[in-house]
């Protein structure tokens, strides 16, 4: 997902979701993959819950481009 922003600033920001697993050992979360959908990621979760113990989530990952004018 592309999102343009406000016309005082040039911002472009893109979202993408994130499927990762907790492991408790050193406590991180580690990604299992990354998606342009949360319907794709909701069904990549459901199939590593699945079949796979452990904890699993998906994360919202915001990458965002600002350029704004100073003078």
């Amino acid at each position: 997902m592309i999102i343009d922003g406000f016309k005082e600033k040039n911002e472009r920001s893109e979202i993408t979701y994130v499927v990762a697993k907790y492991r408790v050992i050193d406590a991180h979360w580690y990604p299992y993959g990354e998606f342009e959908n949360i319907e794709e990621a909701q069904e990549r979760l459901e199939e590593l819950s699945q079949r796979r113990h452990g904890k699993f989530a998906i994360f919202e990952h915001i990458r965002s481009e600002i350029l704004t004018k100073l003078n």
